[in-house]
């Protein structure tokens, strides 16, 4: 992409009708949202600054999902179908009953007019169009009326660009609003997935995560379910027995759980905010400092030291949890740093303590020391690279002056 390309702004976009079956099928209920508010949210994530929608879907399940959305209703513009003109700028026509990922649109923003995405339906394409294009759909798409036979032969008739990469949905009855939700839910991972989070995590929370669409909850509280579920965990650590150090393992796996679910559950119904975002590191932050406190008590309580081990390593998560936040998504990391930090390793250390309660309490406090010092070094390391990265571009700066 040139630099032109990345410098313009990115173009509005609008519904449009693909057939008479889109002004109710646009109602129709997708993971808890109505797929034509899942296409406006979309197109604005993707980094649309408006969306035009059809009258049509004024007084319905679309209009009050935009009314609860503060993003959505700033950025909506009502079509009503008297003084609507095409615009002279490129603009995006979505069909109101697809369903894809912003990631798929943000694909087409990218190139230049006129361009499909290629996995769109052909009865319902995904189009970056230009004036001529919008002039053909001028009559029906602003007055609500289906549009999609006519935006089918005005594309037939240009040379149109294809995007591919992502996929694209039509969710026009029962089956095809299960195919993507299905879709929707499988796309539920996250960059930063370990093996164990794919292969036992997810698959878990994404059941209670339907369970939690279903029921209304919002992220926030599953968040708080999930601090409760951790401090829980910690109180059975700190008992210091082996049936009660088992439990609260169990317990803490259950939290870990919740932990993917209240993620989900923002992602998919668009419920991201930089409350929830900061909740969920806190959390995460306070049930792994909570634990390592509860090891530090059972290791005073069977071996005569680990309280200071204990808060020492809860430190060290506090510092590390900083670290990683400020690292982004960790891509300059080593992998043997980020292995240090993730969840899995928290696993071996709750295991090792298990073991070492039943077997061997004395070794107790100098497993703590090993993570105390682990936890450091991570952090730390952390700090390193970036003093090191900070450096090379100051050098850099500096060889250009």
């Amino acid at each position: 992409m040139s630099s032109s390309d990345s410098s313009r702004p990115a173009p509005p976009a609008a519904l449009y009708l693909a057939s008479p079956e889109d002004a109710e099928a646009g109602r129709l209920d997708v993971a808890g949202l109505p797929v034509a508010f899942r296409a406006l949210m979309s197109a604005l994530h993707a980094g649309c600054p408006s969306v035009a929608v059809p009258a049509a879907y004024r007084g319905t399940e679309v209009d009050r999902a935009i009314g609860r959305s503060g993003r959505a209703r700033a950025r909506t513009v009502w079509l009503d179908g008297a003084n609507e003109k095409a615009p002279l700028e490129p603009m995006v026509l979505l069909p109101a009953t697809v369903v894809l990922p912003p990631v798929a649109l943000r694909a087409l923003l990218e190139v230049p007019p006129v361009a499909v995405i290629e996995a769109s339906p052909p009865e319902a394409p995904v189009v970056l169009a230009d004036a001529q294009l919008l002039a053909a759909v001028e009559p029906q798409v602003p007055a609500s009326r289906p549009a999609g036979d006519t935006l089918r032969r005005a594309l037939a008739a240009r040379r149109a660009g294809v995007v591919r990469g992502g996929w694209c949905l039509r969710a026009t009855n029962p089956d095809t609003r299960k195919d993507a939700e299905r879709r929707l839910y499988a796309d539920l991972g996250s960059v930063i997935d370990t093996r164990l989070d794919r292969l036992v995590h997810r698959p878990l929370s994404r059941h209670l995560t339907r369970v939690a669409v279903a029921l209304g909850l919002s992220p926030n509280v599953i968040s708080l379910a999930n601090l409760a579920l951790g401090l829980l965990a910690a109180s059975y650590l700190a008992k210091a027995t082996v049936g009660n150090a088992l439990l609260g393992i169990v317990i803490y796996f259950a939290s870990a759980v919740l932990d993917h679910v209240d993620g989900e559950v923002a992602r998919l119904t668009y419920a991201e905010s930089r409350l929830g975002e900061w909740l969920d590191v806190t959390i995460d932050n306070g049930v792994h400092a909570s634990m390592a406190v509860a090891m530090g008590m059972a290791a005073e309580h069977l071996a005569g030291t680990g309280d200071a081990l204990g808060v020492a390593m809860a430190i060290g998560f506090a510092l590390s949890a900083l670290a990683a936040k400020m690292s982004g998504n960790g891509e300059d990391v080593p992998r043997a740093l980020t292995r240090l930090g993730n969840r899995n390793g928290f696993y071996v250390l709750l295991l090792l303590f298990l073991a070492l309660v039943a077997l061997a309490p004395a070794a107790l406090p100098a497993l703590l020391l090993v993570a105390a010092v682990g936890a450091h070094v991570y952090w730390v390391g952390h700090l390193a690279l970036r003093l090191r990265h900070q450096s090379g571009r100051s050098a850099l700066f500096d060889d250009t002056l």
